[in-house]
């Protein structure tokens, strides 16, 4: 197949149309799912700092034994209540050895060393997980990171087998230098032989091997290497995702394996099959955590119609997942991250942001409250204070009109009876309206300004609750 260039944007399909014209309809599906690959890329890459630590979950989750042999368990079950660890360490004991929960629906334990420095979980010991779920059910599972799960002939379901041997295989060979082109042999371990009975990694080692080096190629894919507890599924049902099927073998003779090819000059190959997983609830991924969407699309479509398996919701990642099953951070989240006391931290970091932000809705409401309420209230003020205004215009004008009618009469019967000057009684009532003219003026603008106030200060008390 011709191979695919990469622009700065978009993909140069040219060669690959040339080979294959039939799905040059398809161009514009081939540019959209580029472009969600790169979009899931950078998000990766900015959460892990590069791809290759992505790929690397299982140094950090199921178990993992210290130096001083205590073992440190982590899981991810974001629907649990509550996670536990029994087996045949603490005689199957279903609550004595809690997990502790810790952000983005992580579960943590740690299980120190025996007082003689020994692994408190021996090797080959049975173990299963405890889950709590919402609704008040305990459910027992299997480690998603599982080295090493078995079954007994009289069990339909497979059992965690805690692998941890004090004295593990070690390689001795390393990678072949990469060849200029490769030759793969694709071969299934169980059916690797002329015999009835499931075949082995050591018969894979001793017998197949050479014939495949003699054979000219350079490079071995083997199928079926991830458990799976549907044999006939031929390994495309996968249960246990880091355990290596324990029908042919252990672990040890798996790596036996995979050296003896290298020292032939083999490339090692194993199918990875990442469209769906196996529906098995008991010894496989399905409902993990007690809901239907732990590791999987939720409802039909996380669910296969054809082959009765779970489909990945791979998109977890941009709706908020990174490879550790963990929600990405936000910025804030981020931040609190870089502290050693993350947990108080982030908590004292969200308390005085929810201060802040009840201290501004406070300002804003008391702002608004007497705005609306002065606004209100100066304004109803002076339309009020205008119309009494009026009226007392009116009033005081017909009572000035009244007086000088009055001053004239008072004024004339004066000049008649007591014989006074005109012109002085004259000016003595206009004065005297004058003056009354001032008071009546100073008492209306002191009611008006009183009535403006009250009706601004009752219109504040009212709106302030509907604002704040």
């Amino acid at each position: 197949m011709a191979a695919i260039r990469y622009k700065s944007e978009l993909l140069d399909l040219t060669d690959f149309f040339d080979m294959e014209p039939s799905l040059r309809q398809y161009e514009g599906d081939f540019h959209r799912r580029y472009r969600l690959f790169e979009e899931r890329l950078k998000q990766v890459e900015q959460m892990e700092g590069d791809f290759d630590h992505f790929t690397k979950g299982y140094q950090a989750y199921g178990v993992q034994r210290q130096p001083n042999n205590g073992l440190f368990f982590r899981e991810w079950a974001p629907g649990a209540e509550m996670l536990y660890l029994t087996g045949d360490f603490n005689n199957w004991s279903k609550t004595s050895h809690p997990f502790t929960k810790k952000d983005y629906g992580k579960w943590e334990l740690y299980v120190p060393p025996r007082r003689d420095k020994s692994p408190a979980i021996e090797h080959e010991s049975k173990l299963k997980l405890v889950i709590l779920t919402k609704e008040g059910e305990y459910l027992f599972r299997i480690s998603p990171w599982a080295k090493y799960v078995t079954k007994r002939l009289d069990s339909v379901t497979y059992d965690w087998t805690h692998w941890d041997p004090l004295h593990p295989y070690l390689h001795q060979y390393g990678r072949p230098a990469k060849p200029r082109s490769l030759r793969i042999y694709e071969a299934h371990v169980g059916i690797a032989s002329p015999e009835q009975d499931i075949a082995t990694y050591k018969n894979f080692t001793l017998n197949v091997l050479p014939r495949i080096k003699d054979l000219g190629y350079n490079c071995i894919q083997l199928m079926a290497v991830m458990e799976h507890a549907y044999y006939a599924s031929f390994g495309y049902q996968v249960t246990n995702f880091f355990a290596a099927s324990s029908r042919f073998g252990t672990p040890e003779d798996l790596k036996r394996l995979v050296d003896t090819a290298h020292s032939l000059g083999l490339y090692v190959i194993l199918d990875v099959v990442h469209s769906h997983a196996s529906s098995n609830t008991d010894d496989g991924l399905n409902q993990f955590d007690g809901t239907d969407s732990c590791y999987f699309h939720g409802g039909p479509r996380g669910k296969h119609s054809h082959w009765g398996s779970r489909l990945f919701n791979y998109s977890s990642v941009g709706a908020g997942v990174c490879w550790t099953g963990a929600p990405v951070p936000s910025m804030l989240q981020r931040v609190a991250l870089w502290s050693p006391l993350t947990d108080t931290f982030i908590w004292v970091l969200r308390l005085v942001v929810l201060g802040l932000g009840l201290l501004l809705l406070l300002v804003l409401g008391l702002v608004l409250g007497l705005g609306l309420g002065l606004g209100l209230g100066l304004g109803l003020g002076l339309v009020l204070g205008l119309g009494l205004l009026l009226l007392l215009v009116l009033g005081m004008g017909l009572l000035l009109g009244l007086g000088l009618v009055l001053v004239l009469v008072l004024g004339l019967g004066l000049v008649v009876l007591l014989g006074l000057p005109l012109l002085l009684v004259l000016g003595l009532g206009l004065l005297l309206g004058l003056g009354l003219g001032l008071l009546l003026l100073l008492g209306l603008g002191l009611g008006l300004g009183v009535v403006g106030l009250g009706l601004g200060l009752g219109l504040v008390l009212i709106a302030m609750p509907l604002c704040c």
